[in-house]
């Protein structure tokens, strides 16, 4: 955040049918452990190895772990997929407020993505709006809301897209 590295990223891509993408990302601090990479046992057997993929057979509730992050602020913007091929034309639903991770839970990740990590360089804006608190990037640069009913509204459609990707990567 601000050309700043945080402890970690986490990215819920979702795909429609056309090929079309929007992800959902969360940033984290260290600090405590996160409820949510703890349900998925993520210091144990469900982290992935690089290039391997897990799929879920239960409910993931991303609102009861991330509700804080989810009823606050985000950014938005058109991009691209952090992996190659780094495919244009992403919609990126960013929260503003950090969730927090452990130092055990990073240490894991680490174990099986050692350093170089995988994240991708910080990229240039090349021309991109980013908007704050807005679905629209087209004509808004940092629009800030004026109404609690227009963010609430913000919320929950930030929710419903949380939950339409998290039902969409479960039943894969």
């Amino acid at each position: 955040m601000d050309g700043e590295h945080l402890a970690a990223e986490m990215h819920l891509v979702h795909t429609d049918s056309n090929g079309k993408f929007v992800v959902l990302g969360f940033l984290f601090e260290e600090g405590e452990a996160n409820t949510f990479l703890e349900s998925l046992d993520w210091a144990t057997s469900l982290l992935p190895g690089p290039g391997k993929e897990i799929f879920l057979n239960t409910t993931v509730d991303i609102k009861s772990h991330f509700a804080e992050q989810m009823a606050g602020d985000f950014y938005r913007y058109d991009g691209s997929l952090t992996t190659p091929p780094c495919t244009e034309g992403v919609h990126w639903f960013v929260a503003t407020k950090l969730a927090t991770v452990s130092t055990a839970q990073i240490e894991a990740f680490k174990k099986i993505f050692p350093n170089p990590m995988n994240n991708r360089p910080i990229q240039p804006r090349n021309g991109r709006t980013l908007a704050f608190n807005s679905l629209s990037v087209a004509h808004v640069e940092n629009a800030y809301l004026d109404t609690a009913t227009t963010a609430e509204a913000l919320a929950a459609i930030f929710f419903l897209l949380a939950l339409l990707i998290c039902w969409i990567q479960c039943c894969k």
